[in-house]
């Protein structure tokens, strides 16, 4: 009687941690796809390779913060403390690379990149784009790929209904580009006698919109093999 119950005990355990990890994967997928999306709406903004190194690295340490909050016991001590320190070490050779000149412009760069969460928005919205990566023009991507990486992977490791939080922050991930971006619509598509203005702009878009829906269809499908298992 007890062989079989600590059986049924560690089987329930196991797909447990099946699930988690499954559900896991999953947020980090959703995640990485969402940076992506939200790294190709903002190259209109700067036109510049860096763009892809800052979101690349800021995305991929964002959604591992997420993973060690999502496994770990004090998940919600360690997101406070590793995603301020994550900024301030990475912010001046990412996003503001020419203050790597001495340990003093160092300084200021990390004091200009926390500054440039508040006025750097204010900064693209006055500078003739492409900006490319001029003082701290990056500081805005930098943080919506730490930051949204984060909350992206945090919100759909969770389980129950809540993890659909996610979904807007993806999505609000994406409209930067289109918002602090050229005034334009960009280059038309022509579609047969019609011609769809802004093609790039609406096909990016359409992106954002079915990778929100393919991960909700995916996370029902997990929740539902999640529930057979237990």
């Amino acid at each position: 009687m007890s062989a079989a119950v600590n059986t049924t005990g560690a089987s329930s355990v196991g797909a447990t941690g099946r699930a988690e990890r499954r559900r896991l994967v999953s947020a980090g997928v959703f995640a990485i796809l969402a940076v992506a999306i939200a790294t190709a709406a903002a190259w209109p903004i700067y036109e510049t390779g860096r763009l892809v190194l800052v979101a690349a690295v800021a995305g991929i340490v964002g959604i591992g913060i997420a993973v060690a909050v999502t496994t770990m016991r004090a998940g919600s001590r360690i997101a406070i403390i590793a995603l301020p320190v994550a900024f301030a070490v990475l912010v001046v050779p990412l996003a503001v690379p020419s203050a790597m000149t001495s340990p003093l412009a160092w300084l200021v760069g990390i004091r200009d990149g926390f500054a440039g969460l508040v006025l750097g928005w204010k900064q693209l919205l006055t500078l003739p784009t492409p900006v490319g990566d001029y003082q701290a023009v990056l500081v805005p991507i930098f943080a919506i790929a730490l930051l949204g990486g984060f909350g992206v992977a945090v919100l759909a490791a969770r389980q129950g209904r809540s993890a659909t939080l996610a979904v807007p922050v993806a999505l609000a991930m994406s409209v930067f580009g289109p918002l602090f971006g050229p005034s334009g619509l960009g280059a038309s598509l022509a579609v047969g006698p019609a011609r769809i203005p802004g093609a790039a702009l609406v096909g990016l878009g359409i992106a954002a919109v079915l990778t929100c829906l393919a991960w909700l269809a995916v996370r029902a499908r997990l929740e539902r093999l999640a529930a057979i298992e237990r």
